[in-house]
């Protein structure tokens, strides 16, 4: 009866060994997301038919890691923060540990088409100790259609690479609830990490954005 017993425990033993192998794959086959020095993300913003110059204005937050102990940028959407409010456009902002220390204003033409669907990527890369932030790719009817590698805002970096970046803290930390008409929804669809032009691995977790709560300052 007792090697009875043994033998049934060291099955379940096995048996729970290979649920958990296959649900984890052997740590060869996970993507080495220490070498990542360039993280893209690929956004989706729709309005409806309320749409207006005064809402929807979102954001979305992105920092080298997920903490935001290093500083962090921040996109206002249909409005600017700098040098005073107002609205309508695109605004690139990096918030420090004292506050914003540097802004860069991509367009001021404000959301007006009712059910527009505007889809863009931002791009943080980690060279040398600097963090350059771009939005290489927009596709919207307000703001058109275009590949831009422009960098949009640096600032330096005591990171060794872009693996303590966590797609989960940007779709967390953006949204903003400034002005929430004319919102039908904001979602970081996918993430991508790369080394140089090496693509490391692919998120393609869909994380829809809670517009509801307020700003918190990075």
């Amino acid at each position: 009866m007792r090697r009875s017993r043994q033998m049934t425990t060291r099955l379940a033993l096995l048996c729970t060994a290979l649920v958990i192998s296959a649900t984890f794959p052997a740590s060869a086959d996970q993507p080495n997301l220490s070498l990542a020095d360039r993280v893209e993300e690929d956004w989706v913003l729709v309005v409806d038919d309320t749409v207006s110059t005064d809402g929807p204005q979102l954001n979305t937050v992105m920092c080298p890691v997920g903490d935001l102990s290093q500083p962090a940028v921040v996109l206002d959407i249909n409005y600017r923060h700098v040098p005073s409010y107002q609205p309508g456009g695109l605004q690139v902002l990096g918030y420090g540990q004292a506050g914003i220390f540097n802004s860069n204003t991509v367009t001021t033409l404000p959301l007006s088409l009712a059910n527009e669907t505007i889809r863009w990527t931002q791009r943080m890369t980690l060279s040398g100790g600097q963090v350059n932030y771009l939005i290489p790719a927009m596709s919207s009817t307000t703001w058109g259609t275009s590949t831009n590698n422009t960098v949009l805002l640096s600032f330096d970096s005591s990171a060794t690479s872009l693996s303590g970046y966590d797609p989960s803290s940007s779709a967390s930390n953006s949204g903003g609830a400034w002005k929430t008409q004319g919102l039908k929804s904001l979602t970081l669809v996918q993430v991508r990490y790369y080394q140089g032009d090496t693509l490391l691995y692919t998120d393609s977790t869909s994380r829809p954005v809670d517009c509801t709560k307020s700003f918190t300052r990075p």
